[in-house]
């Protein structure tokens, strides 16, 4: 589970009420604070390393989550996939966040994982699904459900297609083959195990930091902002751009 992906829910929350008292206030500091804590934490998310541990249906459980897991469970199977394990991601603190349950489809060329965004109450802020395949040439296609559709910003060797929650899985699968090209399906990585699966994911992971870390500092704020803000962004762009490069540590 890629932790921005929480994150980048989080931040969308907090431009809602912002965007509010953007209308009858203008930008306030306050809001500004909080939404660069937000976009700091997506960035710094984004280039750091990944790990992740293992954890069993009890974890699970003690969200009150059993339900959307199982039912999962069911989709991914009814589709031709594999369930291939639970997995939390760490924090640099230690603490771990909530699971995702890892999966393969039915050709072995697509991996990804399903996870509910909120709090240890049972009720999901949102489900959200991801697949990705990785083609021989280092080229990588996700394909998202439910997610929050923001992110900071990726190399143009980093393709992605999102998809409503209620599409299904069937659904994504087939929006996830579509959007890649014919020549390069023969040459998709296999997946069969779990490691397979995460080791895809470091690999996109590491090219896509690769990638921000070439860009020059200026440049890659304003588009991260402009990915992560979207529609939002010449409202709020400029002013949070100031905001973040006045305030580098945090307000």
């Amino acid at each position: 589970m890629d932790m921005d992906v929480t994150v980048s829910v989080l931040v969308l929350f907090g431009l809602v009420g912002a965007s509010f008292m953007f209308r009858r206030r203008g930008p306030s500091p306050r809001v500004l604070a909080t939404l660069a804590a937000s976009v700091n934490r997506m960035r710094q998310l984004a280039d750091r390393d990944t790990t992740y541990r293992a954890v069993d249906a009890s974890a699970i459980a003690a969200l009150g989550a059993t339900d959307y897991y199982n039912a999962a469970a069911r989709e991914i199977q009814q589709a031709g996939g594999r369930v291939l394990g639970d997995l939390a991601e760490v924090y640099p603190n230690g603490t771990l966040t909530q699971p995702a349950r890892w999966f393969v489809d039915g050709t072995g060329t697509a991996c990804g994982w399903f996870a509910i965004l909120g709090g240890a109450t049972g009720k999901a802020v949102r489900q959200v699904m991801f697949v990705t395949s990785e083609t021989a040439d280092g080229e990588y296609y996700t394909t998202g459900r439910g997610g929050a559709g923001s992110s900071t910003a990726t190399s143009p060797k980093h393709h992605l297609a999102e998809c409503r929650w209620a599409d299904g899985l069937a659904r994504q699968l087939e929006v996830h083959r579509a959007q890649i090209p014919p020549d390069k399906l023969p040459t998709l990585a296999r997946i069969s195990t779990l490691d397979d699966a995460t080791a895809l994911f470091a690999r996109s992971k590491k090219a896509k930091a690769a990638w921000r870390a070439a860009q020059p500092a200026g440049a890659l704020l304003d588009l991260d902002l402009q990915q992560i803000l979207q529609d939002r962004y010449p409202t709020f762009g400029a002013p949070l751009q100031k905001y973040i490069q006045e305030h580098p540590a945090g307000p």
